[in-house]
């Protein structure tokens, strides 16, 4: 750990990085603030809601921050000025918000007799209107009235990828009909799975491990048999930093090296909240400290700077990382990653 920043939140919640300023939202006093990096100190703070619990979902892109209150509107954001330059009415009771593609992804929840039925919305901010709205699917990849599922969404290069607490199955919607194309089967154990897609592969962590599948055909290539350990404040995440690293967040940081199918433990983090990449380093909040994570990466194994020695040791000191599993050879153990 690199940098310590202290915080006076009441119950912090999403974190966001634009520029050299992490955004961070407030649940429990309707806020979000702005922390300089590089100062390292807070330097703004916006009230984004009337009540309490109000921010539940955050994002930047298009130059602004996106901030989803649970009972709406959709805010948008100048992060200079802090002004609220656009306000879009959701559908029911808001869920996620996340920037991809250049559109703006909402997900919301709509009650009804029976429970609730998931909607995604997709808002052009070039043009700050709302392009098109559709439920979203259920198991049977058709919607499901009813399901009140706690759904997030997830763009990338081949559409929206929605995963559902309790569903066991991810499903990738289509950026411009926003009709279901194809899914992959996963164990969500009860959690939202969390996935970061890409061209050639899509990452899905659930308490089963972490999977690769192929973006186009839904086929699972690998499995990772890693830890999946929720802290006392949140369930664990998934994120991709600019070096290509996957990190598993939760009670017990976790990295995935790019080329290497193993899961590394790094350092355990209780406290942990909600965490996001800066480039290469990550930056995670404990709730009373926003704390960046720098680590070396050489053959041994990855280890933050709180480590001491060459990577994550278990009581007898012997390097444990997590195993894997997968359906073709492994790929060759990359020996040089020094940053």
């Amino acid at each position: 750990m690199t940098a310590r920043i202290r915080l006076p939140f009441g119950l912090p919640g999403g974190l966001t990085i634009l520029g050299s300023t992490a955004w961070i939202s407030d649940w429990s006093a309707s806020q979000i603030a702005g922390v300089d990096l590089a100062a390292r100190r807070i330097t703004r703070t916006l009230q984004v809601g009337d009540q309490q619990d109000e921010p539940v979902s955050m994002t930047s892109g298009a130059g602004s921050l996106w901030v989803l209150d649970f009972s709406g509107p959709l805010l948008r954001i100048d992060p200079a000025s802090g002004a609220i330059t656009r306000r879009f009415p959701v559908r029911g009771r808001g869920a996620d918000v996340a920037y991809g593609d250049g559109f703006i992804w909402v997900i919301t929840d709509e009650p009804t007799a029976d429970g609730g039925q998931e909607y995604l919305t997709k808002i052009d901010p070039s043009r700050d209107v709302i392009v098109k709205a559709a439920p979203i699917p259920g198991p049977g990849l058709a919607p499901v009235p009813g399901a009140g599922l706690a759904c997030a969404g997830f763009p990338g290069p081949h559409g929206i990828w929605i995963g559902c607490a309790g569903v066991d199955r991810i499903t990738l919607m289509d950026q411009d009909s926003l009709k279901p194309v194809h899914s992959v089967r996963v164990d969500s154990g009860g959690y939202a799975p969390q996935i970061v897609p890409g061209q050639n592969a899509v990452w899905v962590l659930t308490p089963s491990g972490l999977t690769r599948a192929d973006p186009a055909t839904g086929k699972i290539t690998t499995i990772i048999r890693t830890g999946f350990a929720p802290s006392a404040m949140s369930a664990p995440a998934l994120i991709m930093d600019t070096a290509g690293r996957l990190w598993i967040t939760g009670s017990l940081l976790a990295v995935v090296m790019p080329g290497i199918l193993t899961a590394y433990p790094v350092v355990h983090m209780p406290d942990l909240i909600s965490a996001a990449a800066d480039g290469p380093t990550i930056w995670a909040d404990t709730g009373s400290t926003l704390v960046r994570i720098q680590v070396d990466t050489g053959a041994s194994g990855p280890c933050s700077k709180a480590c001491s020695g060459g990577g994550y040791r278990g009581a007898a000191g012997q390097e444990k990382p997590a195993t894997q599993r997968q359906d073709h050879p492994p790929a060759k153990r990359q020996q040089t990653f020094h940053l």
